[in-house]
């Protein structure tokens, strides 16, 4: 199972890591998690803070539990990540937008290596696994007139143990 931290964790060190994006924390903020998809407010607050020219914003608000009719249990966790470019007088929107789509395929693409490799959670005995069979895209912007690009969703698949515990319950022992 992948936990919140962890799942946070993980995309703002891509961010850090990618060029493009350059994110840190301390001096060049460039990657986000809003804590509520519904709270527009703290949307607002993010963007109105930046001060780079490119910027990721995941959220993570749905997920489900599965058993597959098996002993394969998994969290599915659904997730978008908003990749965000200030456009300049020089540059056209589409411009703007396409370098936020080769960002987004960067970063997808890394994310499938990660899996293979089992690195999302650096642990090689919990594995997570990203399957690129359909990851709608859809355009974005603009945002507060200057900021324009693509929005992602995609599930990740966690596998996990359901046990009943006795630690747990009163009844059980």
């Amino acid at each position: 199972m992948i936990q919140e931290h962890e799942f946070i964790a993980y995309f703002e060190e891509l961010s850090i890591n990618h060029k493009s994006v350059n994110h840190q924390p301390e001096t060049n903020e460039a990657f986000f998690y809003v804590e509520d998809a519904f709270d527009l407010d703290e949307f607002d607050q993010h963007i109105r803070r930046l001060t780079c020219q490119m910027a990721v914003m995941l959220v993570a608000d749905d997920g489900q539990f599965n058993d597959n009719n098996s002993n394969n249990h998994t969290q599915e966790l659904d997730a978008q990540l908003l990749f965000l470019a200030r456009k300049s007088n020089d540059q056209s929107i589409r411009e703007v937008r396409s370098g936020c789509l080769n960002t987004a395929l960067e970063y997808i693409t890394r994310m499938k290596s990660d899996a293979n490799q089992g690195k999302i959670l650096n642990d090689p005995k919990r594995r997570v696994n990203f399957r690129i069979e359909r990851i709608p895209y859809k355009k974005i912007g603009p945002i507060l007139d200057e900021w324009y690009g693509y929005e992602l969703s995609f599930t990740i698949t966690c596998p996990f143990g359901w046990k009943v515990s006795s630690g747990t319950w009163r009844d059980i022992k």
